[in-house]
């Protein structure tokens, strides 16, 4: 975990964080199904929303969800598809953060992704922000 704090303390021209004991048992208790590259990404954020001198999770952490086998029937074996997985969790994230899609704590930046990018994959897969 240290290395991917000190990675990313470089690449934002910011003097290497430590790390808390309490943000590294907070690290370490997650189950981080996406493997490494999730563990990195929420450090990287960490890094880049830290104000003060430590390393601040703040909401770098994403919200643990349910396993896979609990997702509702929705492809065989009542797994669901990759594209109904992509499209659950592009709407999951911007209802979360309010249907702001690009800036600083914007959807495009929490899904690690360009917001055109962004807003492709909501035109494949229909999303459309609801009528207020």
């Amino acid at each position: 975990m240290n290395q991917f704090v000190e990675k990313h303390c470089r690449n934002q021209a910011k003097a290497v964080l430590p790390v808390s004991k309490a943000t590294m048992k907070a690290l370490q208790a997650r189950d981080w199904p996406g493997n490494v590259r999730e563990l990195e990404n929420a450090i990287e954020r960490a890094v880049i929303s830290s104000r003060g001198a430590m390393l601040d999770l703040g909401d770098a952490l994403p919200e643990p969800g349910p396993p896979l086998a609990a997702e509702p029937a929705g492809g065989a074996g009542g797994r669901q598809t990759l594209v109904q997985l992509e499209h659950d969790h592009i709407i999951a994230t911007l209802e979360r953060l309010r249907w702001k899609i690009e800036g600083d704590e914007g959807a495009a930046e929490v899904l690690g992704i360009n917001p055109s990018t962004l807003r492709t994959r909501m035109r494949k897969h229909g999303i459309r922000r609801p009528a207020q």
